[in-house]
């Protein structure tokens, strides 16, 4: 028979501080320099409060890059002008990408190799939907006529979201002209 006490519930708060620690600790010290004591002192609560959401620094961190992927906005609806749409994508994965903790902590671990576990959790979570959504944007632009027929379209997306990381890799903010700067430099080779 099961017990009525099960314990108190968890705070989100706490869970919430945990997280945000943990970005902003991997943004200071990165992966091998995370440590679970600062995490906890900085989120105002213990090591054991830490170690019931998650059993250890692998965990944690996959779980703090998961919630920066759930905490972005939603990216833009479509306007119908396909390429100021191109535009404002890559203004919001950069925002998405660039902002305070994000790519300071999530950055180096998309660099990590294709086995280990933080990478495959990092590229998942963060790259992969901008994949997705870059993908069926060009997609939707051969559909509509403003692509050529024949466009490589997974190499574009390499060349549109290579880009922004090749930016961020350089340790840059990026100036607001620069997704009409990278359509520009790229809109040549693309229409028909």
């Amino acid at each position: 028979m099961d017990s009525p006490w099960r314990g108190r519930p968890r705070d989100p708060r706490i869970d919430e501080a945990v997280l945000s620690a943990t970005l902003a600790e991997l943004a200071e010290h990165g992966y091998e320099g995370l440590s679970l004591a600062r995490v906890a002192e900085r989120a105002g609560t213990s090591r054991q409060a830490v170690y019931r959401r998650h059993p250890g620094k692998p965990e944690l961190v996959a779980a703090a890059v998961a919630a920066v992927a759930a905490t972005e906005a939603e990216p833009p609806t479509p306007t119908g002008e396909w390429w100021s749409d191109l535009a404002a994508a890559l203004d919001h994965e950069a925002e998405a990408f660039l902002r305070a903790d994000a790519a300071a902590a999530v950055g180096p671990l998309l660099w990590r190799g294709d086995d280990d576990p933080l990478g495959i959790v990092a590229r998942r979570h963060v790259l992969a939907p901008r994949r997705r959504r870059c993908r069926a944007l060009l997609r939707r632009g051969i559909d509509e006529g403003e692509l050529r027929a024949d466009l490589d379209v997974e190499v574009t997306v390499d060349l549109l979201l290579g880009a922004l990381l090749a930016r961020w890799q350089a340790g840059g903010r990026l100036p607001s002209t620069w997704p009409d700067r990278v359509v520009d430099a790229l809109g040549p080779a693309l229409v028909p």
